[in-house]
């Protein structure tokens, strides 16, 4: 899914579906606190990478593709983590094994 984010250009140029969500991460958001990780990012994920040349700053500017790339992690952390117990997958790879 951190991949679709990456590469799916849509992902950087649509509306954002929860525009309130969004400006509430934005207003909390320290760029300059992700900065080696933004670099790691951009050293260690060729396809990020290519989608940050193509859009930075042409489309978007260097602080709106991160608060937006950040953003989605987030909401892709936040819905993974709601699974917890109630993934019906979870027993198929042991999750909750007490073996």
């Amino acid at each position: 899914r951190e991949r679709a984010i990456a590469t799916n250009h849509a992902n950087w140029t649509r509306p954002v579906a929860d525009a309130a969500g969004f400006a509430a991460f934005c207003d909390g958001f320290e760029l300059l606190a992700h900065t080696e990780r933004i670099e790691a990012l951009l050293r260690e994920q060729p396809p990020l990478r290519a989608t940050h040349q193509a859009l930075v700053p042409a489309v978007l500017s260097y602080r709106v593709f991160w608060e937006r790339y950040f953003y989605e992690v987030e909401l892709l952390q936040r819905q993974l983590s709601s699974w917890g117990e109630d993934d019906p997958f979870a027993s198929w790879c042991g999750a909750g094994s007490t073996r």
